[in-house]
């Protein structure tokens, strides 16, 4: 059978005494199922939502399956959606798509779920003896590859480590540090600390020599 097939038939019967037609008969065909608009790749953040779609034709009914990596089952609709995405999301997502007739696969769409740069670890204030040297640190997680900006007094850049390292520290080193994070995907700030320093002991003022009769108070 063909879709030129497809179409009203009735059959009229004929003897010497008459005619007689049957009620019309109806043949189609059913039409395998097909993805006509397949799902888009897509990149987002750690904690956000994506949704996948496909479009597809054929006869009814439908039924729809999403595979992740061609092997877990993830959903069962024309749309997947996926929610607070984790890094264990990221991957390669298809639909087949069935009916009585066959099946059909869309495209893959890969989906990269980032995570932005994020301080887990912030630095700590430090109070030392002038000539000291001191290190600023702090810990990181996010996309590779991190950036590392750190600002004396919120303006000065002074390093680009995760680490910040000050030799024979002195009055001019006296300020407020904080780092910031980047990268492809977002930046964080640390928190404030300062570096302040010990104050030497420093006789001002010395004892005076006297002289004074016996019994006095001195």
């Amino acid at each position: 059978v063909f879709a030129s097939d497809t179409g009203s038939y009735k059959c009229v019967i004929t003897n010497i005494a008459g005619v007689d037609t049957s009620a019309s008969a109806t043949l189609g065909l059913n039409v395998p199922a097909f993805v006509v608009s397949n799902p888009l790749s897509d990149t987002v953040l750690v904690g956000q939502m994506v949704k996948f779609g496909v479009t597809a034709t054929g006869t009814l009914p439908r039924s729809y399956k999403w595979l992740k990596n061609g092997t877990d089952s993830v959903g069962n609709s024309d749309t997947l959606t996926l929610d607070s995405l984790q890094l264990a999301d990221s991957g390669s997502y298809t639909c087949v798509v069935s009916n009585m007739a066959g099946t059909n696969t869309s495209t893959p769409a890969t989906l990269t779920v980032h995570m932005a740069a994020t301080i887990d670890e912030e630095p700590m204030s430090l109070m030392v003896n002038p000539g000291s040297t001191v290190h600023f640190g702090i810990k990181a997680t996010g996309m590779a590859p991190l950036v590392y900006t750190w600002l004396k007094n919120g303006t000065d850049t002074v390093g680009n480590e995760d680490t910040l390292t000050l030799i024979n520290v002195q009055n001019a080193d006296i300020a407020s540090y904080t780092c910031i994070v980047k990268n492809d995907s977002g930046a964080d700030t640390s928190a404030s600390v300062t570096l302040a320093l010990n104050v030497i002991a420093d006789v001002s003022s010395n004892p005076a020599s006297q002289m004074v009769n016996a019994g006095s108070t001195v």
